[in-house]
């Protein structure tokens, strides 16, 4: 919602959230927006066989903004963004499933806005922490072409 000028961090599960259009913008077409202003974007979230589809629809900007915009592979359980250190929203979602009988109606999603100077400053440290720990997407993606023999060129695509 609030567009990185500097910065943002982005904690991810598969990238589904790529697919999403806000106010009838695509999502990619926004972090290209945010890229031309010269934020850059770091993204956590796990590259296996499901999140391929996801990284397809940002390769482009792979290629494009090499130094300005990274993915990295990470099972990691957060679901948010840090933008430009001031500012940070996470989602979290209970799903009825999860519940016994009667404890919850419906699946839930629950939004947390974060501005404290403190807060954000912790949660930054926990994102380096894991980026410097996590494996690039790219050498991620070619392990899963070793072991399932599928031919990912997401290096290569003309957009």
């Amino acid at each position: 919602e609030k567009p990185a000028k500097e910065t943002a961090y982005v904690f991810s599960g598969n990238l589904s959230y790529l697919t999403y259009n806000y106010k009838g913008r695509k999502m990619t077409d926004m972090i290209e927006d945010e890229l031309k202003s010269g934020a850059y974007i770091r993204v956590l979230c796990r590259v296996n066989m499901s999140s391929i589809t996801n990284i397809e629809k940002v390769s482009h900007l792979l290629i494009k903004y090499p130094n300005q915009f990274e993915i990295r592979h990470r099972y990691q359980p957060l679901r948010g963004v840090l933008v430009d250190s001031k500012y940070a929203r996470f989602r979290n979602e209970e799903r009825v499933e999860n519940y016994r009988e009667g404890e919850l109606d419906k699946t839930a999603r629950i939004y947390y806005e974060i501005t404290s100077s403190e807060w954000i400053s912790w949660l930054e440290s926990v994102f380096w922490n894991m980026w410097r720990s996590s494996i690039p997407y790219d050498r991620r993606l070619k392990e899963i072409q070793k072991i399932g023999g599928t031919n990912y060129n997401l290096f290569s695509q003309p957009h």
